[in-house]
């Protein structure tokens, strides 16, 4: 019994691979691909071509039919657009039915997930928000909290999780 034992276990060292190759293999694989990968992609970027500049011949064509609005760009200042972009700037609360009881077949909406969206079109009796689709995936109901702290509930008019994003629509002006 002891001579089976003993040429079992020779076998099994004879069998076994030094660990030193098997991590030389993978440093060379890692080094191959890496080097494939450098090499290949310029290949398959696109060539975007570079905006160009025309030289000034000194002189402006002057037309009489064109209507130029000059820019002050002290007309506004910094805090006054950013003030006005924050409006559109929401807050979205993913609520979902929540059952605490197992014995009751009522439950109760949750706030399972929030996050922030942006007004991105306003029509008379309705604003579009896009958020991220993470945030109200998987949702019974979804908030919305305005600038002013008016709440909304929204309705979801379309999601793409692999781009991660979703758009809402809220009723109201």
């Amino acid at each position: 019994m002891t001579e089976f034992n003993e040429e079992s276990r020779t076998e099994n060292r004879a069998a076994k691979k030094p660990v030193w190759k098997g991590f030389l293999s993978t440093v060379a694989a890692g080094v191959l691909g890496s080097a494939l990968t450098l090499t290949a992609v310029p290949y398959f970027q696109e060539d975007t071509p570079q905006a160009t500049v025309p030289e000034e011949t000194g002189q402006a064509e002057s037309s009489s039919n064109l209507d130029v609005t000059p820019v002050s760009s002290s007309s506004k200042s910094q805090a006054d657009t950013i003030e006005q972009a924050s409006k559109a700037i929401v807050g979205v609360v993913n609520m979902q039915q929540q059952n605490n009881n197992p014995f009751s077949q009522s439950s109760e909406a949750a706030e399972s997930g929030t996050g922030s969206g942006v007004i991105f079109k306003k029509t008379d009796d309705a604003a579009y928000i896009v958020t991220n689709n993470h945030v109200i995936e998987n949702a019974s109901e979804i908030q919305v909290t305005l600038h002013d702290g008016e709440k909304a509930t929204a309705e979801l008019i379309g999601t793409d999780a692999l781009t991660d994003i979703a758009v809402l629509k809220i009723k109201g002006n």
